[in-house]
C-alpha cells in the first residue's frame, strides 16, 4: 500500500455505508486531558481508576488549549430518548477514583451536577489515525466557532474511515464524513431537534443493527422514533420502534484496509434493513399534492387510490407527511370502531378543528374527558328530548317553505341552510329575540364557511396574524362574545327550568352533583353542535330534494310512505352523497388493524366515501334507492355517516328527525323538479352539491 493511503478517502470511493457504525456503549466517561494523546489515549486513565465494562472512556480537550488547573469530567448514560449528562470539576486524575462509575455502568446517575447544554465531541486523535487529525481538526474549528463552550476534541470514536466524526450529546447522534461546512449543517440540525440522516452513522448507545434500523425507518416522514425492543437470531435482528418495525441482516462486507496506520485487511459488518409489516402502499407524490388531493378533490382522488392500491392504502398529509391509512372493508371498520379508545384517539385525529371548536369540544376530547362530556350532553338528544324539538323544527320549516313562489327556481342548498341555521339558533341555542338572531346569523355563516386553507391556521399558527385567517379570528371573538352573553343571561333566567332548548337543558345537567358544564365548555359544545349539525344536515336535505326531483314516482312513494319512508330517503341521501368523507383515529400506542402494524402517530380510519359505494354491500351503489332502509338495515359497519362505536355522533337522531320534518313540510305543499345535473364538491370539511342542487317548485293543488 502507498504511504499516502487515506482510509477515509478509500471508504468514500467504495461507497461504504456508515449506517450502524456509532459507538455501542451505553455510557461514556469523558475526562479532560490536555497532555499528548497516545494511540490508545484513554489508557492513561487506568492508572487512576478502574473503568467498568459498558462504560466507554474518552479523553477530551478544548480545540484551542487553555490553561486550567481543574479537570472537567462528563458522565453520560443512555436513556429512552438519548443520553443523560452530568458534569463535575476535579483537582486531578487521581480524584477519578471518587466517582461512582458502577452507577454509571448500571445506567444510573453517578451523583454529579446535571448538564443540560449541548456537547459536540469531535475525534482528532492523529496518533490513532491520521484522517482523524487531518479532517477532524478543521471540523472542530468550524464547530467551535459557533459553539465554543460546547465543543471538545476527543479520542477515538471508532470508524476513523468515516472521518471527520462527531458524537453529539445528549442525543447520541453520531455524524461521519464531515468537513467544516457539513459539520455546521449537521450540528445545527441536531441542535434544532432533527436527525441529519445523510450525515449520520447512527445513534450511540444502541446495538449496530438497531442503529441501522432507526436510520432506515427515520427516512419515512413522521414523528421521532422511540425504540421499543430488539430480538437477535444470529445474522437476523428484528427491531421494533413505536412507528415501525424492521428486520436487519448483518453480514461481513468486503475485506478492506480500515485504518491508515494498519496494513491488514478485514471485512466490516454490513447491515441490510427491510421494513417489516410496513404501512399499506400509497402514492409517492409530494405531501402537499397528496394533501390537496384528499382535501379538495377527494371524490376522484380516493376512488383512484383504491383502484391503484387496493382496499387499504396510505396517504401522506400535512404537516410533515404524517401517514393517514384509509380502510374500505366493513370488517376493518368494525375493528377500528371496536378498538380501545385509549389507543385510538378520535379527538386527536380531529385536532385541526381545535381553533374553531375549542379544546372542550366533544369531537376533540378523548378518554375520561370525552366520557364525561358525552354523559352530560346525551340527555339533550334522547328520544324524549327529540320529541319536544320536533314541533319547533316543523314550524320553522313551514315558515320557510311558505315563502316560496309557484314556479320558482333556486339552489336548494341555500334554502336548506337557512332552515337548519334557524333550527340551530332557536332549538339548540334557544335564541328567540330577533335582534340577537340578526347579530348571530352572519357570524355563524362565516364560521361555517371556513375553507381547508383557513384550517391551515391550526397547523401553522403564525398564519392567524394575516388576511383571511385574522378575519376568522376576529369573527370567532365576536361570535364568542354573543354566545357567552346568551349563556350568562340564560343562567340567570327565572324560567330556565321550563325551557326546552338544548342550551337550557345543558345548563341544567350536572348541577345537582356539582359537575355542571362551565361557560367555556358550553361555548365549545354549542359551536361543535353548530358546525356538526348545520351544513351537514342541510347538505343531506338538498341532495334528498335533488334525488326526489328526478323521479315523480319516488316523490309519490315518499308522500305515501310517511315518516318511515322519508327517513329512508334521508339515510339513502347520506349513503349516496356522503357529507363527511372519513372517520379518523390517531394511534397513541403501537397497535394493529387488519394485521397491519400501526406505529404511534399514524392516523387511521374508514373511508365513508368508499364504504358507501361498495357494490357488495349496496347493490347498484350509484342508484338512489330508499328501499334499502325500509324494513331492514344495512349490515353493521357499512352505513357510517355518523361514525360508530363509542364515538358515534350523539346528534344522529336529531339530524334524521330534522330531515324528516323538513321533507314532510316541503312535499306537503310543493312538487319538486330537479334543474340540471349536479355533482359533489368540497367546501371546508364537508362535501356539498357543486351547483347547490337546483330545483323548481310547483304549488300542489289543495
Amino acid at each position: 500500500m502507498p504511504d499516502d493511503f487515506r482510509c477515509s478517502a478509500a471508504s468514500r470511493v467504495d461507497e461504504e455505508s456508515m449506517a450502524g457504525t456509532a459507538p455501542t456503549e451505553a455510557a461514556f466517561l469523558l475526562v479532560e486531558y490536555a497532555g499528548s494523546w497516545a494511540r490508545d489515549a484513554p489508557s492513561v486513565l487506568t492508572e487512576h481508576v478502574s473503568v467498568p465494562a459498558g462504560v466507554r472512556p474518552q479523553l477530551i480537550r478544548r480545540h484551542r488549549a487553555r490553561v486550567n488547573d481543574r479537570t472537567t469530567v462528563f458522565a453520560a448514560w443512555r436513556t429512552e430518548r438519548g443520553f443523560a449528562v452530568e458534569t463535575t470539576s476535579l483537582g486531578g486524575l487521581s480524584e477519578l477514583a471518587d466517582l461512582d462509575l458502577e452507577a454509571l455502568a448500571a445506567g444510573r446517575s453517578p451523583g454529579l451536577t446535571p448538564y443540560d447544554d449541548l456537547l459536540w465531541l469531535v475525534c482528532t486523535n492523529g496518533r490513532r489515525d491520521v484522517c482523524c487529525a487531518e479532517i477532524g481538526r478543521p471540523v472542530a474549528a468550524a464547530v467551535a466557532g459557533l459553539w465554543p463552550e460546547a465543543t471538545w476534541e476527543t479520542t477515538h470514536l471508532g470508524g476513523h474511515r468515516f472521518a471527520g466524526t462527531l458524537l453529539a450529546l445528549p442525543s447520541g447522534i453520531t455524524l461521519g464524513r464531515l468537513d467544516a461546512e457539513s459539520a455546521v449543517v449537521g450540528c445545527r440540525a441536531v441542535a434544532d431537534g432533527r436527525h441529519p440522516l445523510e450525515l449520520s452513522r447512527g445513534r450511540a448507545g444502541m446495538p449496530t443493527p438497531v442503529q441501522a434500523a432507526e436510520l432506515h425507518l427515520a427516512a419515512q416522514p413522521g414523528p421521532d422514533l422511540t425504540f421499543l425492543d430488539a430480538s437477535d437470531d444470529g445474522a437476523l435482528t428484528r427491531v421494533r420502534f413505536d412507528r415501525g418495525s424492521a428486520v436487519v441482516r448483518t453480514q461481513p462486507g468486503t475485506s478492506r484496509r480500515q485504518s491508515c496506520a494498519d496494513l491488514t485487511t478485514k471485512p466490516a459488518p454490513v447491515h441490510t434493513v427491510t421494513t417489516l409489516a410496513g404501512l399499506p402502499p400509497g402514492p409517492s407524490w409530494p405531501v402537499i399534492v397528496q394533501s390537496m388531493g384528499l382535501l379538495r378533490f377527494r371524490h376522484r382522488f380516493v376512488p383512484y387510490l383504491r383502484r391503484r392500491y387496493g382496499d387499504t392504502f396510505t396517504v401522506k398529509v400535512i404537516p410533515r407527511g404524517r401517514p393517514l391509512v384509509l380502510f374500505t372493508r366493513p370488517e376493518h371498520t368494525r375493528e377500528i370502531f371496536a378498538a380501545d379508545p385509549e389507543v385510538f384517539h378520535a379527538g386527536k385525529g380531529n385536532a385541526i378543528l381545535g381553533p374553531i371548536m375549542g379544546e372542550h369540544s366533544l369531537l376533540l376530547q378523548d378518554g375520561a374527558d370525552h366520557q364525561r362530556a358525552r354523559k352530560l350532553l346525551m340527555p339533550a338528544f334522547n328520544g324524549h328530548a327529540l320529541h319536544g324539538y320536533q314541533l319547533v323544527v316543523s314550524d320553522l320549516a313551514r315558515a320557510e317553505v311558505d315563502r316560496w313562489h309557484d314556479g320558482e327556481e333556486f339552489r336548494s342548498l341555500d334554502r336548506m341552510n337557512a332552515i337548519t341555521l334557524e333550527v340551530i339558533l332557536r332549538v339548540v341555542f334557544g335564541v328567540t329575540d330577533e335582534s340577537r338572531l340578526a347579530a348571530l346569523r352572519p357570524r355563524v355563516r362565516t364560521i361555517v364557511n371556513v375553507s381547508p386553507a383557513l384550517l391551515a391556521g391550526a397547523v401553522w399558527p403564525w398564519l392567524l396574524r394575516f388576511g383571511p385567517w385574522r378575519a376568522q379570528v376576529t369573527n370567532r371573538i365576536e361570535l364568542d362574545r354573543l354566545i357567552y352573553a346568551e349563556i350568562a343571561e340564560r343562567r340567570a333566567a327565572a324560567d330556565l327550568g321550563e325551557r326546552t332548548d338544548v342550551l337550557s337543558r345543558l345548563l341544567a345537567v350536572g348541577a345537582e352533583d356539582g359537575d355542571a358544564l362551565s361557560d367555556a365548555e358550553l361555548r365549545d359544545q354549542l359551536v361543535t353542535l353548530l358546525l356538526a349539525g348545520h351544513e351537514t344536515t342541510a347538505t343531506a336535505l338538498s341532495w334528498a330534494l335533488y334525488e326526489l326531483g328526478r323521479s315523480p314516482e319516488l316523490r309519490e312513494r315518499a308522500r305515501a310512505g310517511g315518516d318511515a319512508y322519508l327517513e329512508a330517503v334521508m339515510k339513502e341521501s347520506l349513503r349516496l352523497h356522503p357529507v363527511i368523507a372519513m372517520v379518523v383515529r390517531t394511534v397513541m400506542k403501537p397497535a394493529s388493524i387488519a394485521g397491519i402494524d400501526l406505529p404511534v402517530g399514524t392516523t387511521v380510519g374508514p373511508s365513508i366515501l368508499l364504504n358507501h359505494a361498495d357494490g357488495e354491500q349496496f347493490p347498484d351503489p350509484d342508484e338512489f334507492r330508499p328501499e334499502r332502509f325500509l324494513g331492514t338495515s344495512p349490515a353493521t359497519n357499512t352505513w357510517i355517516p355518523f361514525g360508530g362505536g363509542v364515538r358515534r355522533c350523539i346528534g344522529a337522531g336529531f339530524s334524521l328527525m330534522e330531515g324528516v320534518a323538513v321533507l314532510r313540510e316541503v312535499l306537503w305543499s310543493w312538487d319538486v323538479d330537479t334543474v340540471g345535473v349536479d355533482e359533489p364538491k368540497v367546501r371546508n370539511i364537508t362535501s356539498v352539491p357543486r351547483r347547490g342542487a337546483r330545483i323548481r317548485v310547483t304549488l300542489r293543488a289543495p
